[in-house]
């Protein structure tokens, strides 16, 4: 797995709108970003909800989910009617196969999405706010940054600085353990981005 990093401005995520009318999809990162659907490892996006519907389900898939504008959010499970509502922040872990159903307390609502194929990918999902250092590890690391703007320092041979401003992303693959920090420097008030990190089981993909 070499070592790469890309950045992707805000202007390039396109926006797939639902078939049921409830909102839209903008994919971040899809690996292998050539993969047919069947094939796709892990994927992060953005679901904008503007209306009350039924979430997207993706075969052999599990999801991690984060509300990270509007809310509150009711999310009801369709076979159990169970049904939780969430904050701004809030996490939900579930197999990307149940059928859910969300219902806007607002007029909308944003979400960040990381789906993970089953026994072949993990991955965690975490928000950051402010300046701070973060530990790399071997793996995809993926920054989007939702609000404010954020200057993120890497070593030359890593493309150096970016600066990322709201709806861009940083994809970053490592295969070792780097000596270095990444060194996130906050430029506006309450600047806020998610921090994806994804990697494949053993002889996965």
């Amino acid at each position: 797995m070499p070592n790469t990093t890309q950045f992707t401005p805000a202007s390039k995520l396109r926006e797939q709108p639902w078939k049921n009318g409830a909102g839209s999809t903008r994919d971040v990162v899809t690996y292998p970003d050539d993969a047919e659907r069947d094939a796709v490892l892990w994927r992060a996006g953005i679901l904008e909800l503007t209306a009350d519907g039924t979430l997207p389900t993706w075969d052999g898939m599990d999801r991690i989910l984060m509300l990270i504008g509007g809310g509150p959010l009711t999310l009801i499970r369709e076979d159990t009617a169970a049904q939780t509502t969430y904050e701004p922040g809030a996490r939900l872990y579930w197999s990307a196969e149940t059928v859910y159903r969300a219902e806007l307390h607002g007029h909308s609502a944003t979400l960040f999405t990381l789906l993970l194929r089953q026994k072949q990918a993990h991955g965690c999902v975490d928000m950051r706010r402010g300046s701070q250092q973060l530990p790399l590890r071997p793996g995809h690391t993926v920054l989007h940054c939702i609000q404010g703007q954020f200057e993120a320092q890497l070593p030359p041979r890593l493309g150096g600085a970016h600066t990322l401003k709201a709806g861009d992303t940083l994809h970053i693959v490592l295969d070792y353990i780097p000596a270095y920090r990444l060194n996130l420097t906050s430029q506006a008030a309450d600047s806020r981005l998610v921090d994806t990190r994804t990697n494949l089981y053993p002889n996965a993909g």
